[in-house]
């Protein structure tokens, strides 16, 4: 009798299909991707309804398009343009008004501008925000099943609605060219912020700064919001890596806390994941009278034969005074101690290996087998920097195995 698996096997496979397809149509058809595209269409149609419009265009002022693109000007450069036809369109307009208006007038309205630009500025990046944490939780969904996580139509879709979300930057631009003061104003807390970002990661936010760090944010969002995620920034030296590494680190690990290791050639899975150590501690003065009593127990029942009197009159004591004597001395033991990746995968944070194909096939291989075995909790991901290339000396050869993570 002959037996065809053929069939079999195709049907099975016919079957998977099927399957993935339905869980696709199913998580595009969900709450959580319907809410993202509904709230994506809000602030589309907010942004392109009721915009502030500059003053008398009969005046003689200037908008921000009448003149030589900005883009071919420095960024300084065209806010002092900006500031001296903010000025200049205030001075015409006193000077035309029919209403004999003074500049202090004028210049209420002005504020009345600024306010309006900050209103709409504010509501659209707040929706950014709203829409971000919506994309990082469906992303957490998709993780949770293999056939979603493996699936190119899952993440061409979410790929789709991060770059809508990123639009959004492009719609307050365009508020920002509605009126001379809008541009000043928006140009100021650009500063602003490129101040901050400086002081946090030592980088300053230029804009293309920032779309290269947005660009690296997004493919790494994709790993790293599930568990074992696994990236790799690897360039020559100077670049810059690190840096985004350590930002990446703390904008997705819980608290901004994050594990860091500075890998050389001589390091073992040991100094990566843990290790045996001894340590020595006291026992608690409260544990005393409960490890008594347990003493006593698994005395009675290793020696049934000894009367409770005899316990009570000589056993009792001498225990007693034993554990008492040791509660004040330090006791040694042997201990699991984890290192950064261990602590990393048990509490659930991204960790950050920097140069890390200095380390050995071995220790890679170690660490890969490591994360296969799922010892990790929700939150924990693998960063890793480093120059891949005939001309870096001294680094180790990719596992195989290692590279089929990422």
């Amino acid at each position: 009798m002959e037996i065809s698996t053929g069939g079999y096997i195709k049907y099975q496979s016919e079957r998977r299909a099927v399957k993935r397809q339905e869980g696709v149509e199913k998580l595009l058809d969900g709450s959580a991707y319907t809410e993202i595209l509904k709230t994506l269409n809000e602030v589309e149609e907010y942004a392109l309804s009721g915009k502030v419009k500059m003053g008398n265009e009969d005046s003689g002022g200037k908008s921000v398009k009448d003149d030589e693109d900005p883009k071919k000007e420095s960024f300084g450069d065209v806010l002092k343009r900006q500031v001296q036809l903010l000025r200049q369109e205030l001075f015409n307009e006193v000077e035309d008004s029919e209403e004999g208006k003074t500049f202090e007038e004028f210049e209420k309205e002005s504020f009345v501008r600024v306010k309006e630009f900050l209103k709409k500025r504010f509501h659209l990046l707040v929706q950014q925000a709203k829409l971000e944490d919506m994309v990082t939780n469906l992303i957490k969904q998709v993780h949770v099943k293999d056939e979603l996580r493996e699936n190119p139509v899952i993440w061409k879709n979410i790929t789709t609605l991060e770059n809508r979300i990123a639009d959004i930057d492009s719609l307050v631009e365009q508020e920002a060219q509605t009126s001379p003061e809008a541009f000043v104003i928006n140009g100021l807390l650009k500063l602003r912020r490129g101040k901050d970002t400086f002081k946090k990661f030592g980088v300053v936010d230029t804009p293309e700064v920032k779309k290269i760090y947005d660009n690296i944010r997004k493919d790494a969002r994709k790993k790293l919001e599930g568990r074992n995620g696994v990236i790799v920034l690897q360039g020559p030296t100077g670049t810059g890596k690190t840096v985004f590494a350590r930002r990446l680190a703390q904008e997705f690990s819980a608290n901004g806390e994050y594990e860091f290791i500075s890998a050389h050639s001589k390091m073992e899975p040991d100094d990566l994941i843990s290790r045996l150590g001894i340590v020595a501690e006291a026992i608690d003065p409260k544990e005393v009278p409960a490890q008594i009593e347990e003493a006593l127990r698994s005395y009675k029942k290793n020696n049934p034969e000894v009367s409770e009197e005899e316990i009570s009159k000589n056993v009792r004591p001498l225990i007693q005074k034993v554990i008492e004597r040791q509660a004040g001395q330090k006791v040694m033991s042997t201990e699991k101690i984890l290192e950064a990746v261990g602590r990393a995968a048990k509490n659930g944070t991204k960790v950050i290996i920097d140069e890390f194909n200095y380390l050995s096939s071995e220790t890679i291989g170690a660490l890969n087998d490591f994360m296969a075995k799922g010892n990790a909790i929700d939150g924990f991901g693998i960063i890793m920097t480093g120059n891949i290339g005939e001309e870096y000396l001294k680094r180790g050869d990719l596992d195989p195995a290692f590279i089929n993570v990422f």
